[in-house]
């Protein structure tokens, strides 16, 4: 996919540590299902947004809203278009510790033109977790029936128990729980 390697080639040349998350990384980790964007998480320097969209327009890449760079500032989030392919990109901040983690512990998959680092499946549940749309929970279980004896459930619960209490969402685990069962 010409937007993931665009993308693997900006990132390497800004020495942005980054990780594919979303739909994307559910289906590069082996549940295909639709989805009709790029999401990843970055570790990009907050001081440096302008340089940062500086730099993506020479790989391809130009904002989707007006002012991309004071919408990053209070979201969090570069709303990108991959120029090529039409292609939102969505490149959220990295800031907690969670977050850092995630992108260190993301595995490369190989595709047929390049390699990119996708979160793991376990990261990708408690992402799911915390986000609980209905096409997370389907995604959840998806994941984790794949997955099961892979995923530390002490983990997963830790840190949607984390999210759960700053987002004071006190029941976000006990919502998804059930999800997370073996058959």
């Amino acid at each position: 996919m010409r937007t993931l390697e665009d993308l693997k080639r900006c990132m390497e040349a800004l020495g942005v540590p980054y990780a594919i998350i979303g739909g994307i990384a559910v289906v590069l980790n082996g549940y295909l299902r639709s989805t009709v964007d790029v999401d990843a998480l970055a570790e990009i320097d907050f001081t440096r947004i302008e340089e940062f969209m500086q730099t993506v327009g020479y790989y391809g890449f130009e904002a989707r809203v007006t002012d991309a760079v004071a919408f990053a500032r209070r979201n969090y989030v570069l709303l990108l278009r991959h120029r090529e392919t039409g292609l939102p990109v969505d490149l959220s901040f990295a800031f907690t510790p969670y977050e850092q983690e995630a992108i260190s512990r993301a595995h490369i998959i190989d595709l047929e033109m390049t390699k990119v680092p996708v979160a793991t499946p376990e990261d990708l549940l408690i992402m799911k977790c915390v986000a609980q749309r209905p096409v997370d929970l389907v995604d959840i279980s998806e994941l984790y029936r794949r997955y099961a004896d892979q995923v530390d459930l002490d983990r997963v619960r830790y840190w949607v128990e984390q999210f759960g209490e700053a987002l004071e969402e006190p029941d976000l685990w006990t919502r998804v729980e059930p999800l997370l069962q073996r058959e």
